[in-house]
């Protein structure tokens, strides 16, 4: 929970400051290319939050990636505010809060999308798509995953809301309802 809030407070003050400098997409494309570099050696965000790395060390790796990655100086100074205050652990967090707030900014949301054979869902994705911005009134994007165990059709994630179409999981619901 404390790690939610820090890393909302944080990424409003970069998202406020992309509105202001009119850097949004920018700001978010340099956090993904950040994302990518940690997620690729998570080592690199590691040793970043080592108390004992002393700090000048620590910001000529900042500095190196930063040039590698080619980083804005907004974005530059981000990480090096995050590294100086030892909140880099959160960095990940950081850039999803980022995300969560563009997205809600610009009326859209992503529905994370399982299918238990991708073909089966492209034939819906239009109707899908239709019925998600009529019950949420925002325009939706999907990030879709194939998901064999669900044996057939798919389930939807928005949020915290999990709509279950699948076939698992009517089994699920049957043998619950037969047992209670």
């Amino acid at each position: 929970m404390r790690e939610q809030v820090l890393a909302k407070r944080y990424a409003k003050a970069l998202f406020d400051l992309g509105l202001e400098e009119k850097l949004l997409e920018r700001f978010g494309e340099e956090l993904g290319r950040l994302k990518k570099a940690f997620a690729a050696e998570p080592a690199m965000l590691k040793l970043l939050s080592l108390r004992e790395l002393k700090p000048e060390k620590k910001e000529k790796i900042v500095e190196s990636l930063s040039g590698k990655l080619l980083l804005s100086p907004w974005v530059k100074n981000f990480l090096k505010l995050a590294v100086q205050r030892r909140r880099i652990g959160h960095f990940m967090a950081m850039a999803k809060a980022f995300a969560d707030l563009t997205l809600a900014s610009e009326n859209r949301l992503v529905a994370k999308v399982s299918a238990a054979e991708q073909t089966s869902l492209e034939a819906l994705r239009d109707e899908l798509k239709k019925s998600l911005e009529k019950l949420t009134g925002r325009k939706v994007e999907f990030e879709i995953e194939e998901k064999p165990a669900l044996l057939g059709g798919f389930q939807v994630t928005v949020g915290d809301t999990l709509y279950d179409a699948s076939l698992a999981g009517e089994l699920k619901r049957l043998r619950e309802a037969t047992w209670t």
